[in-house]
């Protein structure tokens, strides 16, 4: 490994003293910058960037209204040129992060301009756009949500109503379940039944829980999220129950 004229170098002599006009992200760090000018003048932006120990994976992040982003695994230590145009374009808020275990290296921006004469320059950022970029680049390492699997779990509305009646969902579910949310709201009360899992009385019984969430019909059909809380408190992964709205005419007035 060549670094400012040294033959051999570790990799920690590299991220600690490294040329001074390239940006060292280790694994979990990441860097944001914004364009400001002529912006809508740009053609194509490039980043330059290498993996000083061969392996380093690049996620460049751009938002303004949406978000678009690039993942770029990186597997070698000379610098080459990747297009971010379309998260970079229009004055978009960029973050570069490091998702990989090796060193990510930041070498040089490469812009072309559809006419002549164009500059654009980096733009400080306000408090809410570093707090926007914060939040892209906790996203990224955010550990996965701890979800519940319960042995049953059913909804249903039961049947068709009228707008503006009342319409009770029915949630079936295993004894694993001690409460149900839908749309965010907690029911927790619940009545426990059995039935049997076959034909015949020698067949065995299973016991579940039953939960009733009661609402008034909307405008038009709806559909809500059901979610299953165990005893610790985690919820299953939403399951959809679709509330079916008659629409109100003359002959069903009264039903």
């Amino acid at each position: 490994m060549f670094i400012d004229g040294a033959e051999e170098a570790t990799i920690g002599q590299y991220a600690n003293y490294g040329p001074n006009n390239e940006v060292y992200l280790a694994q979990g760090q990441a860097i944001s910058f914004k364009l400001t000018g002529n912006t809508n003048e740009i053609a194509s932006i490039q980043i330059g960037a290498k993996a000083p120990n061969g392996a380093a994976t690049m996620v460049v992040e751009g938002k303004v209204s949406t978000t678009t982003r690039l993942e770029q695994q990186l597997n070698t230590a000379t610098e080459m040129y990747y297009n971010i145009t379309e998260q970079a374009k229009d004055g978009q808020l960029v973050t570069i992060s490091n998702t990989g275990n090796g060193i990510l290296s930041l070498t040089n921006l490469k812009i072309t301009y559809k006419t002549s004469g164009q500059t654009v320059t980096l733009s400080d950022l306000t408090a809410e756009e570093q707090a926007n970029a914060v939040a892209m680049v906790q996203a990224l390492f955010a550990a996965p949500v701890e979800t519940v699997q319960p042995e049953r779990f059913d909804a249903s509305w039961g049947g068709s109503v009228r707008a503006g009646r009342k319409a009770t969902l029915t949630v079936k579910a295993s004894e694993d379940v001690d409460a149900i949310t839908v749309d965010g709201v907690t029911v927790s009360s619940y009545t426990t039944r059995t039935e049997r899992t076959g034909w015949g009385w020698w067949s065995p019984k299973v016991t579940y829980r039953v939960f009733t969430y009661t609402a008034t019909a909307p405008a038009q059909t709806t559909d809500y999220a059901v979610c299953a809380v165990n005893a610790e408190g985690t919820a299953s992964e939403p399951i959809t129950a679709t509330l079916t709205v008659r629409p109100a005419t003359w002959w069903n007035w009264w039903f």
